[in-house]
């Protein structure tokens, strides 16, 4: 799969007054988060993109929740994908065979990326520009 260009982004969490939760806290799971799916999209040989604007698809880390059992900690991790006017959100978890959850979440956005459909949405250039010159022997 090459060929492909992705954006990855987090929000900033909006807090209301009285709301339980630490939005720092959250913000800095859904970056950490976003660096290793980063790492894992390179691993597939998908590039990813400084800037949206030259991006075929923008990938948002939209929540990430830790939860703690017994001895045990895990997270679940949301995505949301945009590419063209296609849209698709998915939840990926630590626990699900035994794979992080962003590893989960970079084969099914290299899956969507194969699938029939997404290839035709992918962006065209905003401009093009050409060059008219003409050359004459008279």
């Amino acid at each position: 799969m090459t060929g492909f260009t992705v954006y990855l982004f987090v929000r900033a969490p909006q807090s209301l007054p009285g709301s339980p939760g630490d939005g720092a806290t959250s913000t800095e799971r859904r970056l950490n988060a976003l660096h290793v799916l980063r790492d894992e999209l390179v691993a597939l040989g998908i590039q990813v993109a400084p800037v949206p604007d030259l991006a075929d698809l923008h990938v948002e880390i939209t929540n990430v929740f830790a939860t703690r059992e017994a001895t045990t900690d895990h997270r679940v991790v949301m995505v949301r994908l945009a590419i063209g006017n296609e849209r698709l959100e998915f939840v990926c978890s630590d626990r699900i065979g035994r794979v992080p959850a962003e590893r989960q979440a970079a084969k099914r956005i290299v899956a969507w990326l194969d699938s029939p459909g997404v290839a035709g949405a992918v962006r065209l250039p905003t401009a093009l520009t050409a060059g008219l010159s003409t050359h004459s022997d008279v």
